[in-house]
Parts: C-alpha cells; sequence; structure tokens
C-alpha cells in the first residue's frame, strides 16, 4: 500500500487516529503475526514511517533483508535499532502526530450507539453500510457468515440482523 499510495494517505491516518483512541496502535512483531490488526494499512503507516525517518532506501533494504533473515535481524541490520525500540519510535511518532487531534473531541461511544458489531449480531467486519430513504434499514457487507462476504439487511435503529440479501458464495454474480 505504501508503494502504491505513498507516506501521506487521509484513510490510512484515520485508521491511526482511531487505534491511538483506542489505545491499540500495534508493534512491529503483532503487525507480522496478529490477525487483528490490517496489513493495508498499518503496514502503510509502518512503511511510511521508515521511509520518512530512515529513507525510501531503507524501506526496500528493510524488505528485501526480512525476506532473507527475518523481521527482527534485518531492522538491526539495516536500520541498526532493534525492533522494540522502533516500535516505540513509531508510536511516539504516532501519538505526536496525532493526539494533538484528537484532544477536546468527543468520543464516538458518547455521540451514537453501536449498531453494527459482533455484540449486536453482526460480523467484526461489517462495511459499506447503505441506509434506506426512510431511515428504517441499513444494508451492509459483513464477513458474519464466515466463507464469504455477505450482503445483509439490519434494523437501522437496533442493528437487529433482518434477513440476508445475497451472499457471494451462492450468487455468482456477487462479487464481494
Amino acid at each position: 500500500e505504501y508503494l502504491s499510495v505513498g507516506r501521506e494517505d487521509p484513510l490510512t491516518a484515520m485508521w491511526l487516529r482511531d487505534a491511538l483512541r483506542r489505545d491499540d496502535i500495534p508493534t512491529t512483531e503483532q503487525l507480522t503475526k496478529d490477525p487483528r490488526y490490517f496489513p493495508y494499512r498499518f503496514g502503510e503507516a509502518f512503511w511510511a514511517y521508515v521511509g520518512g525517518t530512515y529513507g525510501d532506501d531503507a524501506v526496500i533494504g528493510l524488505y528485501r533483508r526480512a525476506l532473507r533473515v527475518g523481521v527482527e535481524p534485518a531492522i538491526r541490520q539495516v536500520l541498526g535499532t532493534t525492533e522494540d525500540s522502533l516500535s516505540v519510535a513509531w508510536h511516539e511518532e504516532i501519538r505526536e502526530a496525532y493526539a494533538p487531534l484528537l484532544e477536546g473531541r468527543t468520543p464516538p461511544e458518547q455521540v451514537g450507539t453501536l449498531i453494527l458489531a459482533p455484540s449486536t449480531g453482526a460480523g467484526r467486519q461489517n462495511v459499506a453500510p447503505a441506509v434506506s430513504p426512510d431511515g428504517r434499514y441499513v444494508a451492509f457487507l459483513s464477513e458474519k457468515d464466515l466463507f464469504s462476504v455477505d450482503l445483509f439487511l439490519a434494523d437501522a435503529q437496533t442493528g437487529e440482523i433482518i434477513r440476508k440479501l445475497s451472499s457471494a458464495a451462492a450468487d455468482p454474480h456477487s462479487d464481494a
């Protein structure tokens, strides 16, 4: 993602602000092993930090070296620091850049009601919501049913899933 989008990306900035707000910024080790952290967004942010701090040549060198010797030895050999120190420095830069933007803001949970989440019966990833013209329903894509990303209809007030509208697994015309 970093190689195609570059160092500044509003979508990745939003992800970083949210991770900072939740105090859940991944370490470099978590980026390589923990599936909870989306590699495109957090990976892009990590590579942008490496490129901005050590130069773009370091991005290429670290990537290539990590393929040969592993992440931690590559960080030591190419950047001259430890994996832990790199994570700490990256996190500090994220805090310096985004913490001032979060000051004085009302947390989302104090403004609205969570309606599409695992706790409400939806999946972990619920994307592309579309509200009906009368505001009573919301259609959204979710991996709730495990084997595919499907289109669901839910009550916009409660988040209760009314039914599955379409399934990429069962309908060849669906491309999630």
